[in-house]
């Protein structure tokens, strides 16, 4: 538990206890459903809510008053918040992922903010982002924004970013970055796409912890087979180089399948090479992939893998860790701050065919390697839980409080 106490006068000798941290946490879509088995693989539209419902309870256990304003219709999410000790107010009707309405939204926060200490924007998606960038000028509590991705620079879709996204979500994102009290961001690139906005306090906070659909880990593999697998999760698209994987498969023992979890407009081109490699039967393309069936593959792989060069997702990354997988992966935008290499995995440089083959066949090769790494793996994804993430939010949070004149001492025993 973390106590928080403010000096006394300077005529007084000892601590006194004040009252918790009071936080308002804003942003569209942050209590969508978790993922179920049979849903489709979809990270992108469940991660940063699920880390959201993830934190907020750990914020509350730990003695800390919380309040989460979102969009959309209450659910189950809203219970299970609310008997964590978590307030829930929701603005807007309709489908989920509407857009949160900016006079009723800007209205809420005015009010909710004068219980507050500190107000917290989570920038995921662009209907955050008209009430994000207004924030400042209906409350004058300091502001710490959540930058889960960016629209300006859209790194995990690896795409460039639209003309509106350019001159009206960049716009909106930067102001409202310039004018935070503290950034949280979570990864290093996206950290710095806040510093080049002019922010200037920035905390990288990657969520190291559960993904969406780890409540579907323990299942039996769909299917089975002799020899080593090797699994990819994700898009087969020119940015995450799925002809790359099939070319090092060739370099690695006979026994190895390539299992692709995905579909995209490079799925022939990937039948078509392992055909002329001759091993079409060592290459298996899984395009319809539920949650399920990520879960599946990912708990028999004996190496995850990526060659991607940007935009690849992190949520299959964090899933191997937790099942204690190896993962062999290139050194793009979020996943250093996911991996240590040569501790729980192996970076390589992005584009480098040759190291991407030597570090996968090192892995496959080597039944102690394998084991080591992913002991590492499921150990140090148990250590990052929720708990220690709230800690670090806290910490935050007094900085950004003792900078305005509240000189906090925080007991970190949590």
């Amino acid at each position: 538990m973390t106590a928080v106490t403010s000096r006394p006068d300077s005529e007084q000798r000892h601590e006194q206890p004040i009252r918790p941290i009071r936080s308002l946490h804003v942003g569209a879509n942050l209590l969508l459903s978790s993922p179920l088995a049979d849903d489709t693989f979809m990270p992108e539209r469940t991660d940063t809510s699920e880390q959201v419902r993830r934190l907020l309870p750990a914020l509350a256990a730990a003695g800390h008053e919380v309040h989460v304003l979102t969009s959309g219709t209450a659910g189950r999410e809203d219970v299970a918040l609310r008997d964590a000790g978590v307030a829930v107010t929701r603005v807007g009707r309709g489908a989920a992922r509407g857009r949160l309405p900016l006079g009723p939204v800007l209205g809420e926060v005015s009010r909710l903010a004068r219980w507050s200490d500190v107000v917290h924007v989570h920038l995921d998606e662009s209907p955050t982002l008209p009430a994000a960038g207004l924030m400042d000028l209906v409350t004058a509590r300091p502001i710490i924004v959540h930058l889960h991705s960016s629209r300006g620079v859209p790194l995990r879709s690896g795409q460039r970013a639209s003309l509106w996204g350019r001159l009206v979500d960049a716009t909106l994102e930067t102001r409202s970055l310039a004018r935070a009290a503290a950034v949280v961001a979570s990864s290093t690139p996206l950290a710095a796409v806040a510093r080049s906005s002019g922010a200037t306090d920035v905390a990288v906070l990657p969520s190291l912890a559960d993904a969406p659909g780890a409540g579907n880990l323990d299942r039996p593999p769909v299917d089975d087979h002799e020899g080593l697998r090797v699994v990819s999760v994700g898009p087969l698209v020119r940015r995450r180089r799925p002809l790359a994987l099939v070319d090092a498969l060739a370099l690695q023992p006979i026994d190895s399948h390539l299992y692709l979890l995905g579909d995209g407009p490079l799925r022939l081109a990937v039948d078509q090479r392992a055909r002329e490699m001759g091993f079409g039967e060592r290459v298996h393309v899984i395009p319809r992939v539920q949650w399920r069936t990520v879960c599946d593959h990912l708990s028999r792989a004996d190496a995850v893998v990526t060659a991607a060069l940007t935009g690849e997702d992190s949520t299959a990354i964090r899933l191997a860790r937790r099942f204690g997988r190896p993962i062999v992966a290139t050194a793009i935008e979020d996943i250093p701050d996911l991996l240590s290499d040569g501790i729980d995995g192996l970076l390589v440089p992005p584009n480098n065919d040759v190291e991407l083959s030597a570090a996968l066949r090192g892995v496959l090769t080597s039944r102690q390697r394998r084991a080591e790494l992913g002991a590492s793996a499921r150990r140090r994804a148990a250590a990052s839980g929720w708990t220690e993430l709230a800690r670090r939010v806290v910490h935050v949070q007094s900085e950004v409080l003792r900078a305005l004149g509240h000189e906090l001492v925080v007991d970190r025993t949590w």
